[in-house]
């Protein structure tokens, strides 16, 4: 199967705060690209769910698109921005 993804995606190891309807937990954001990133929780969040970022100062929005846990109990979600936000994390240089 072909990765769907044709975006750069640049590794990040930053805090973020993640919310949505129900819960709010913390977490890292492991890796983003123009669409979308892959963040590191200690709690599932249903793939389907809206969910707010706050990271580096921005405040994005998206739909969790995948949930995986990882061997450490972790989980790594995968999010899908909405295209509002589509862009707006920015790597610092």
């Amino acid at each position: 199967m072909r990765d769907r993804r044709f975006e750069p995606r640049h590794t990040a190891n930053d805090p973020v705060e993640v919310s949505w309807p129900g819960g709010t937990g913390s977490g890292i954001l492991r890796d983003y690209s123009r669409s979308g990133a892959r963040i590191e929780m200690e709690h599932p969040v249903k793939v389907g769910t809206e969910a707010h970022i706050k990271v580096r100062g921005l405040e994005l929005a998206g739909q969790i698109r995948s949930c995986v846990r990882t061997q450490t109990a972790a989980h790594l979600l995968g999010i899908e921005f909405d295209p509002e936000f589509q862009g707006k994390i920015r790597r610092n240089s």
